[in-house]
This record gives C-alpha cells, structure tokens and sequence, in this order.
C-alpha cells in the first residue's frame, strides 16, 4: 500500500491526510514506521494533519516517539512547535521523567517567553523536581497577568499557597492573603490553610508586614 509521502501526486496533500487519519485509528506501530521515513520540510498542510492526529495522543503508549518525530518535522518557533513541546514535557512528567521534565519546560519559557502555556508548564515542572522557589515565581508571574478572581487567577495563587505551606513559610503564607485582592473564595482558602497549618498572622494597617508566628509559639 502506498506509503506517507510529501509529494510526487498531484493530491499530494489530501492523499497524507487520507493515510495519516487511517494509521492513526488502525496501525499507530505503522504510522510511526512511515513517519520514520519523512524528512523536514513537509507541507503546511501536512504539518497541519500531523498536528491534528498526534497532538493530545497521550496516554498512547506509541504518544511519546510519535511526538518526538513530530518535533523533529516542525518549524522551530511556531505555535505548532510550542504546543508540540508542550505534549513532550506533559509527557515526561507523566512517565516520572520529572528531570527531563524540567529541563524542557525551562527550555520553553526562553523561547517562548510569552507563553502562559509555557510558564504553567515549567511552573508544574519546577515543582516536581523541588525547585519550590521558582515554581512559586512563576505561578505568582501567572496569576499578575490573569484577571483578578478569574479561575486561573485563583487556580495560580491557589498553586502558590501549598508551595508555601509545604515549605512551611509563615510569613511568605500570610503576604498571600494581601493577594486575594479581596475574593472571598480565595481568601476563605488561604484562611483554610492558616488553620491547618497552625499559623497566625499578624496584620497591622498597611497590609501584610508584621510577623507570622505558628500558634504554637504564641503568635
């Protein structure tokens, strides 16, 4: 049967869609080996179908070569490419990979510095290898670019709050509540987590600046 090809049939593009969907559904082992046979660079409509049929092919366990073979095909700072990568370190983590995780993820945000995507995806990644610190920057970088009491707004301060519970930051946890900018909802978790976590804060007028001292100390 014909293989994926690139050119060389007037429906050149068509007939890759065509095959490319089938493979897909009914021999992805197949469609890899054809993959395999493909050399850089393919046609926009071409990357067009690889994009549709191996993008979120995940949990797959033929997902991880299949997305690297598309990396390979796609050009270099486009949006395809970011979400591409995107699925590579969603990947790696999901394999336990956390370090190569990391090490894509922080790779993104350089070359796509103004990708949200990217920063929740090293912000993830951050977090998984213990990098606490820069895991906590980056969702708070997220959350001054969202809509205050937006869902990814609250999502990201939420993301912030356990970091630092689970640094055990008192003070870093109480300047939380100045950032709920007065949204019930997040503020009734910051207070949530407060308790459990047995911290009490001072806060004079002005806002966040006294000392936070765990209830066990007196404070």
């Amino acid at each position: 049967s014909r293989r994926l090809s690139k050119d060389g049939h007037p429906k050149a593009d068509e007939l890759f869609a065509l095959r490319a969907a089938y493979l897909r559904r009914t021999d992805a082992p197949r469609l890899l080996d054809e993959l395999a046979d493909l050399q850089p660079p393919v046609s926009a409509p071409q990357r067009d179908t690889l994009v549709r049929e191996l993008l979120d092919c995940d949990p797959d366990p033929w997902c991880g070569a299949a997305t690297r073979r598309l990396i390979s095909l796609l050009q270099a700072g486009s949006a395809q490419m970011l979400y591409a990568r995107l699925q590579q370190v969603r990947l790696l983590s999901q394999a336990a990979e956390i370090d190569q995780a990391y090490q894509q993820a922080a790779k993104l945000i350089a070359e796509y510095p103004a990708s949200g995507d990217a920063l929740y995806s090293y912000a993830a990644a951050a977090a998984a290898v213990g990098r606490a610190a820069d895991a906590d920057a980056a969702y708070g970088r997220i959350a001054q670019s969202l809509p205050v009491g937006s869902d990814d707004w609250r999502d990201a301060r939420r993301q912030q709050l356990a970091l630092r519970l689970r640094a055990a930051q008192p003070r870093e946890v109480c300047a939380l509540q100045a950032l709920a900018y007065g949204d019930k909802l997040l503020a009734a978790e910051i207070r949530r987590g407060l308790q459990a976590a047995e911290i009490s804060c001072n806060l004079p007028i002005g806002g966040v600046n006294g000392a936070a001292n765990g209830r066990a100390n007196g404070g």
